[in-house]
């Protein structure tokens, strides 16, 4: 009687800085990655030669510590809200497209281990992709407007502006990987993430106009309870961080939020959305 022996396979143990690098080499993978992290810089040095151009033409009323600070950290954060999110989305919504999220997890059997590790290289891409797009705004601002642009960044609240933007696209592009590990469709992911970024942070800004308008200096509680939501919104909270001095309103009710606390609510969100999101990775398959 021949006996057969069983081919034995190595003991290899996954490690998350091991997912971490095969996750990388699968997001440079994709054409889409390249695509759209192109889209971001040249979309920052467009409107950033807009800008300033703009900024030069009104030289007289132009105060330049602010529009080389400030209005450069709002560019890269107003590109982001779109095209950092969709990257975010389309890392993970990509491979339920494919089917490629199935292989994933024979690789990896701990399928949160594979969000987290998204998760990390997406917050490295972001921070690199936003650092750059700050760069080529300074670099725009001291070519265009010459000795009107004031480039001291870490001058009164520069430092905090120039971390906040760098912050708010990584946040952002974290909402729009776990958004789309929720939806796990790219229309679907795209458009709540549309509605999150720009749709409601637009409506917000006419509701409380007309809230504000309506109440005629009385605020019961109801009115109290609209305005304070529509401050909690992601990119409103979050846009405190990038204003020199946030504006204030003394008759209406505020939380009087500060940048920081704005960011942490901005980050709050994309934990919103990585529970359930982690909850459905794990009950239901690929």
């Amino acid at each position: 009687m021949s006996a057969y022996a069983r081919p034995t396979l190595g003991h290899t143990r996954l490690t998350f800085f091991g997912t971490i690098r095969s996750e990388w080499i699968k997001f440079w993978s994709l054409r889409s990655s390249g695509l759209v992290l192109g889209a971001f810089l040249a979309a920052s040095a467009g409107f950033g030669v807009v800008l300033f151009l703009n900024a030069k033409a009104g030289a007289n009323a132009f105060t330049p510590a602010v529009h080389a600070v400030e209005k450069t950290a709002q560019l890269t954060v107003l590109i982001a809200s779109l095209l950092a999110s969709l990257i975010g989305l389309l890392t993970i919504t990509n491979e339920y497209g494919s089917g490629q999220f199935r292989a994933s997890f024979m690789a990896v059997p701990k399928r949160a281990q594979v969000i987290w590790a998204k998760a990390c290289l997406l917050s490295l891409v972001a921070v690199l992709a936003s650092v750059v797009s700050l760069l080529i705004g300074h670099g725009l601002a001291w070519l265009i407007l010459g000795d009107l642009a004031d480039l001291r960044p870490l001058a009164d609240a520069g430092d905090r502006i120039l971390i906040g933007a760098v912050l708010n696209v990584v946040a952002l592009t974290l909402l729009g990987l776990m958004v789309g590990a929720l939806v796990r469709s790219t229309v679907g992911a795209a458009t709540t993430v549309v509605v999150l970024v720009v749709i409601l942070p637009a409506a917000a800004d006419l509701i409380r106009s007309a809230v504000i308008n309506a109440a005629a200096g009385a605020y019961p509680l109801w009115r109290r309870l609209i305005l304070y939501c529509l401050e909690v919104l992601p990119t409103t909270a979050s846009h405190l961080s990038l204003v020199w001095e946030p504006a204030t309103d003394s008759l209406a009710p505020s939380l009087q939020l500060s940048p920081w606390t704005g960011l942490a609510v901005m980050f709050a969100w994309v934990v919103v959305f990585a529970l359930p999101a982690l909850i459905r990775l794990r009950v239901r398959d690929a």
